[in-house]
């Protein structure tokens, strides 16, 4: 059925989730739009759109096949009561796609990089346990290149280092950026 109604994909990440908890099961557009409806006012009222009010925020971008959404966002829930951190998130059904925002609230520098370095670590676990990636949309880049190498593996990550000195040889493009080149 078409989601032309869908206001926004953060909406239907969760609601697939609570479908899957929940066992309800989506039957139709119209069960469907009125399923939303119910569950997004209660989301609302339950985080009170607070993400944006934020001192400092972190964000995993892991993308998973979307048979197993439901299991990260399972995995987002119980990090968010381990670790006592607020942990939005949204993201696009359609590819597995999901952003993950770590929230400091009023925590120290110190503990909201504690936190989050385990909260990371956890869904990087996660996605490649579900036969899923790193990053679905926004790269990996300078602020993720210390997991690239325990996510794909040593002889992956060496692989892609001689065909960037094939290239670079002079490692003046993007230095060390995505994984560290020794």
């Amino acid at each position: 059925f078409a989601f032309a109604n869908m206001r926004y994909s953060w909406v239907f990440q969760k609601y697939l989730y609570y479908s899957y908890i929940n066992k309800v099961p989506i039957i139709s557009q119209e069960r469907f739009s009125h399923n939303i409806s119910v569950f997004d006012e209660k989301f609302k009222e339950k985080h009170q759109y607070k993400m944006l009010t934020q001192d400092e925020m972190d964000e995993v971008d892991i993308c998973v096949p979307i048979n197993h959404i439901p299991d990260v966002l399972h995995r987002v829930d119980e990090l968010e009561q381990e670790v006592g951190m607020r942990i939005p998130n949204f993201g696009h059904a359609g590819d597995g796609n999901l952003h993950i925002y770590l929230c400091s609230d009023a925590m120290s520098d110190e503990e909201f990089e504690q936190k989050s370095h385990y909260v990371i670590t956890e869904l990087y676990k996660t996605a490649k346990a579900l036969d899923g990636n790193m990053s679905g949309e926004h790269g990996i880049g300078y602020a993720r290149k210390d997991w690239f190498e325990d996510f794909y593996g040593h002889d992956y990550t060496e692989l892609l280092r001689k065909i960037k000195h094939v290239f670079d040889p002079n490692y003046v493009l993007n230095p060390d950026k995505i994984f560290p080149m020794e």
